[in-house]
């Protein structure tokens, strides 16, 4: 799936965990960006019964995390993200909310190429993942 068009996604498992990663290039061109966190908005009391915690913000802080909340697994592995069916990906729609700051901050989670600041959150979310000191 990593090397299938832009919009599809790419789900891995890893130490009996699965990532999910949305394909960036074109067809051919191996190219993905991992969905590290999100904020839920809705079906939170599912997501809470899924992973056995009552923290909203534990529902989906960190990569095995947000697929266990969401149900994701190798199954998802080429679903086209762009069509609205089970999982999707979408802007906000317009007028809800002001812009968001954006903010880059150093890779985690890798041993490599860990000081490339490749890692885009929202300045100030308390739903990302990973360190405090790094959002």
């Amino acid at each position: 799936a990593m090397f299938g068009p832009a919009g599809i996604a790419y789900v891995y498992p890893i130490h009996s965990k699965h990532c999910f990663n949305v394909v960036t290039e074109s067809a051919g061109q191996a190219s993905a960006v991992l969905v590290r966190a999100i904020e839920p908005l809705d079906g939170i009391e599912l997501m809470k019964r899924r992973r056995g915690v009552d923290s909203v913000t534990a529902l989906c802080s960190g990569p095995a995390k947000l697929c266990q909340s969401l149900c994701i697994d190798r199954s998802a592995n080429g679903w086209n993200l762009t069509l609205r069916r089970k999982l999707w990906i979408e802007f906000p729609s317009a007028g809800n909310e002001d812009e968001p700051e954006i903010r880059t901050t150093r890779r985690i989670g890798v041993t490599s190429a860990q000081d490339l600041e490749l890692r885009f959150v929202i300045k100030g979310n308390r739903f990302a993942s990973g360190p405090r000191y790094l959002r």
